[in-house]
């Protein structure tokens, strides 16, 4: 009985010492992690992916509020843009180029994908890459270890959302589906905070 309850006493002992230790643990780790900042920026690349050298272009006026699904054409793209504003067929080419993105021209090999503008486009917290049929459009920024999530990294509830085009190259890519994704993170030292969402699904000829 002395025994049992001599084990008892260690038990309830450890216990108390964890349940004290644990929260004091906790915070000196957060601290820590508050204190050395956030880590530095880097675009995401992970091994053996290949970079895209993606342009973003400027916003359109008048400006496209709704999402826009990739595509290679450049006219289908501006077609969305006109009937999220206009009910019935699109114009002709010339129209549709002299409202929406007149600065950009048809190019082969390439495709044409909106995103949001809660992803921030600024080169420090953007970049694109390509992993056997797959790419990957990222916006990222770097956090604190005390980061609390409050949306996309940079987004600005305050500020209009619009949707802004991105001119994507594909060559080197093999041909036939190419799934596309937005992907916002938050880069803190022990682990980050990753969304994913699928943009949209485009079929790409030989390079």
């Amino acid at each position: 009985m002395s025994e049992l309850a001599t084990s008892a006493r260690s038990t309830a002992r450890l216990a108390a010492a964890v349940v004290i230790t644990l929260p004091l643990v906790l915070s000196l780790v957060y601290l820590g992690g508050y204190l050395a900042g956030a880590p530095a920026e880097r675009e995401v690349l992970p091994v053996g992916h290949m970079p895209v050298a993606a342009e973003v272009v400027s916003p359109s006026l008048p400006q496209v509020y709704g999402p826009l699904v990739p595509s290679t054409s450049l006219s289908t793209i501006r077609c969305e843009a006109w009937s999220q504003r206009h009910p019935g067929p699109c114009p002709d080419e010339a129209t549709l180029a002299a409202a929406y993105w007149p600065q950009v021209e048809q190019a082969p090999q390439t495709v044409y994908a909106g995103i949001l503008s809660t992803c921030d486009t600024a080169p420090e917290h953007f970049n694109v890459e390509y992993f056997q049929g797959i790419l990957t459009i990222h916006c990222h920024t770097a956090g604190r270890l005390a980061y609390v999530w409050q949306g996309p990294p940079h987004s600005d509830s305050r500020a209009e959302v619009v949707s802004v085009l991105v001119t994507i190259p594909n060559a080197g890519m093999q041909p036939g589906p190419l799934w596309i994704y937005r992907e916002d993170r938050v880069e803190r030292w022990i682990s980050d905070i990753v969304t994913q969402n699928l943009i949209g699904l485009v079929t790409i000829g030989e390079g």
